[in-house]
């Protein structure tokens, strides 16, 4: 049907252009091109927005032309707008057709003058389809680009899914009985740790692949009981399309979910992106430590302002709290004497008004805790125990309250203004440009130095989960990849001097610098929809990058999931904590149940840490019934059902248990 309705549209479109339509020259009769992968062949006739590839046996087809999405969310498809010409190219490297547009709309609209270039071709021996996209006269509104199309899917009920990168990974089953939406999902979002997607239809499938990142998104549909359609759009970087978009589609036949996700770490590989925790380790020697070692989050002070969200009306008292440095101290002797032999610790609130206040200027020290002298003891305690002592970090809120505090250096949105905010614990504060970030670590760690804390690890809030900021100040602007740059430098800076760098979730950009997490749950929050929480949740960013980051789950004894871990509500959290292959956290005061279980989630991460996750199945196609398998031969195999679980590792040891 759709692709009859783009025949209509063209013939429409050719006929008004023959009667002189706005003035218009006949168009050329549309021509069809055809190229062959290695296995696949494509068929493209880019005047009618029509592309058709054929792999093992199926064909997989643009359920829709390519379009500009203007002002108002109208589209305009490219197979209604002129056509330029086409001509095909070959070169060493890949063989492809070079397509370009013009006259989007009515000749009195804003993009009527706009060219957009394309280009879709394969590369050479390979069955790796790519796009690129760029644009000329641009006008001076706001637009997104759909090319490549969405592909249709159509796979009936048991024959296929969709594959989405929403926060560690989800499976949409072929018609699914929920109706769910995601409209221009950020990539580097929750809705997408990583730039990838796929879909898979009887075997056959894609994995797709934005090349450019950093100013993309996709929108996804699935129809209760019907098709599922995954759109990618390429958005503006600081107001201009700026530079050439790409994306590779990578096609294949006999694989499946985890096909998506090799094929995504290969392209990783291939571009000397891949940095695993062995390449951090090598770097800096300190990040070995966190094989086996489970995470103590814990805090010394917090002083919420009164215009804050979190402020307390009904019982003011509870907006001040501080515990003595010398208390933790304590607490880290009784968590040894319990048997907890490693440990990173994460100790929020250190600073001058506590947890979430007055950076990126924290100091001094909490006196009322201790001070720097107090802190500076804890930090040996740890050290002393054996332990790896860490903080939390910001450089991200701009606190009104800071020391530094100036708009000069604030974000600067499109429209002149600067962000503004009063939900955390600091109250009124705006969002630092990122390109002043390096420079604020580097004075706050010189600091430490010579006040002789000695660090062992820092958290740097919300840099791996937090949208990358545009800044549109004419003395510091910033694209969304300055951004992730200037955030990078910042952990660069922890590397160099021995620090664990981590931050709090896993955008892929951020990746090669840092070796831990707060957490890369699922994508079943609070604020998740019931569609979504209809999704089959599966470790499509651990089938990537396992052995790349560090990443503890929630055990918490025998509890059960739910949305505010990021968990699948009534699961046993142990469950996806020994799936995933991932560390655990443990607190001041831990019940014997707990501990018995997080020995046994830190003994397997200790073992598999370093190792690639290779494969995750539904045993006997029962998706509550699941398994993984690490690159040193350990399996994982849990039923979230009966609750029964068991781990085999390579030396022939065993357990199991329920």
């Amino acid at each position: 049907m759709n692709r009859v309705v783009s025949w209509i549209l063209a013939v429409l479109t050719a006929l008004m252009a023959f009667f002189g339509y706005g003035g218009e020259e006949r168009c050329p009769m549309p021509e069809q091109f055809t190229m062959e992968g290695k296995t696949i062949a494509l068929t493209y006739t880019p005047q009618l927005g029509l592309l058709d590839i054929a792999v093992g046996g199926e064909t997989w087809s643009w359920k829709k032309p390519p379009s500009l999405e203007g002002d108002g969310g109208i589209c305009y498809p490219f197979s209604l707008a002129k056509c330029l010409g086409c001509r095909e190219e070959s070169t060493p490297e890949e063989t492809g057709v070079y397509a370009d547009y013009t006259h989007f709309g009515t000749a009195f609209g804003p993009y009527y003058g706009m060219v957009i270039h394309t280009f879709a071709g394969v590369a050479a021996g390979t069955d790796d389809v790519l796009f690129r996209v760029w644009v000329e006269n641009e006008p001076n509104q706001s637009y997104k680009i759909s090319f490549p199309a969405a592909f249709a899917f159509g796979a009936q009920k048991g024959h296929g899914f969709t594959v989405l990168p929403l926060s560690q990974g989800a499976l949409i089953p072929a018609r699914l009985d929920a109706s769910m939406k995601l409209e221009g999902a950020k990539i580097f979002s929750r809705e997408a740790y990583m730039p990838v997607f796929g879909q898979v239809r009887d075997g056959t499938g894609y994995a797709a692949i934005f090349e450019t990142p950093y100013d993309a998104r996709y929108s996804v549909e699935h129809k209760k009981g019907g098709d599922t359609t995954v759109t990618p759009l390429f958005d503006l970087s600081l107001g201009k399309f700026a530079y050439t978009r790409s994306m590779i589609y990578r096609f294949f036949a006999g694989g499946g979910w985890n096909t998506v996700a090799q094929r995504y770490r290969r392209y990783l590989e291939e571009k000397g992106a891949l940095k695993t925790l062995g390449d951090k380790i090598a770097e800096n020697p300190a990040v070995a430590y966190l094989a086996g070692a489970p995470v103590l989050h814990t805090y010394i002070a917090w002083d919420i302002a009164e215009e804050s969200s979190y402020y307390n009306r009904e019982n003011p008292a509870a907006n001040h709290v501080c515990v003595p440095f010398a208390q933790r101290e304590a607490e880290l002797e009784a968590l040894k004497a319990a048997g907890i032999d490693k440990l990173y610790i994460h100790l929020d609130g250190w600073g001058v008004h506590g947890y979430d206040n007055n950076h990126p200027d924290p100091f001094p020290v909490n006196e009322q805790a201790g001070g720097a002298a107090g802190m500076k003891s804890l930090a040996d305690k740890a050290a002393e125990l054996g332990y790896v002592f860490g903080i939390h970090d910001n450089y991200r809120d701009f606190y009104y309250k800071a020391d530094s505090f100036t708009f000069d250096k604030c974000i600067v949105n499109a429209v002149g203004s600067h962000p503004y905010e009063t939900t955390w614990y600091g109250g009124k504060q705006s969002i630092l440009c990122a390109r002043f970030a390096p420079a604020y670590v580097k004075k706050n760690y010189d600091t430490f130095e010579q006040l002789g804390i000695r660090l062992g690890g820092s958290y740097l809030d919300v840099f791996s989960i937090a949208d990358l900021d545009e800044c549109f100040s004419p003395a510091h602007p910033m694209t969304r990849e300055e951004c992730a740059v200037e955030r990078r430098a910042c952990f660069a800076d922890l590397t160099a001097r021995g620090i664990i760098p981590s931050s709090e979730e896993v955008f892929d950009c951020m990746l090669p610098a840092i070796s831990l997490c707060h957490h890369a749950p699922y994508y079943c929050w609070t604020w998740t929809s019931d569609a979504w929480k209809k999704c089959v949740f599966v470790p499509f960013f651990n089938l990537v990058y396992h052995d790349c980051v560090v990443t503890p789950w929630f055990v918490n004894g025998d509890a059960k999931g739910s949305g505010s871990f990021g968990m699948p509500e009534g699961d046993w959290m142990f469950l996806h904590a020994i799936l995933n292959g991932g560390t655990t956290y443990v607190y001041e005061t831990n019940s014997p149940r707990h501990l018995e279980l997080a020995g046994i989630v830190l003994e397997l991460h200790r073992r598999v840490a370093l190792e690639e996750m290779v494969s995750h199945e539904f045993v006997g196609g029962d998706m509550r019934h699941q398994k993984t398998v690490f690159g040193d031969g350990t399996a994982v195999e849990v039923n979230f059902d009966t609750n029964e679980w068991s781990i085999a590792y390579p030396d022939g040891t065993s357990l199991s248990g329920r």
